[in-house]
């Protein structure tokens, strides 16, 4: 399991892996990409992560979207 990171971030291990995996699903299902990971195994990739790369690529990926973190996380979560 990833080690926990001493900085206080403002969402949870569990939030952050259940925002990108969510966002992952959508996308997959979207582009129909069957040969791309399983939800289960991009949800097991992401598991380990540093909470310090899981708040790392909610924010790229909310910027990707034109999204603030917040409300990426709002949406995802």
């Amino acid at each position: 399991m990833a080690k926990q990171n001493e900085i206080n971030l403002p969402y949870s291990r569990k939030e952050m892996v259940d925002s990108l995996c969510n966002k992952w699903d959508l996308m997959r299902d979207r582009d129909n990409h069957s040969e791309q990971l399983t939800s289960e195994q991009f949800r097991d990739l992401a598991r380990t992560e540093t909470d310090d790369e899981l708040f790392k690529d909610c924010c790229n990926t909310a910027k990707k979207e034109g999204l603030t973190l917040s409300e990426f996380m709002e949406r995802y979560v």
